[in-house]
């Protein structure tokens, strides 16, 4: 990701042109996310590393599955740019 303003493009393997990935919630409604990096799990969810915490999304449906979000921190707690799994840990994230 080079400009996490900007919306993110995705390209379906079944698909000839690249066109925008709408991310819904859990509520179905579209999100508007600052995306910082991406990348695929070993389940093949997509891990979005966000100015908001850190969503895991189905690739198929685009919908958030789990949003990892601490509750009553400075924004710069939630602001991420990189992630990194620890080994003992369920989650971490380095921002």
């Amino acid at each position: 990701m080079t400009d996490p303003d900007n919306v993110l493009f995705y390209k379906a393997p079944a698909e000839a042109a690249v066109g925008v990935a709408s991310i819904v919630g859990t509520d179905n409604k579209p999100l508007r996310l600052e995306i910082e990096a991406l990348y695929q799990d070993a389940q093949k969810m997509l891990r979005l590393i966000t100015h908001d915490g850190l969503f895991i999304v189905n690739p198929v449906t685009r919908k958030v599955i789990r949003h990892y979000y601490l509750n009553n921190q400075p924004y710069a707690v939630n602001s991420l740019c990189c992630y990194r799994k620890h080994p003992t840990a369920t989650f971490g994230w380095v921002h």
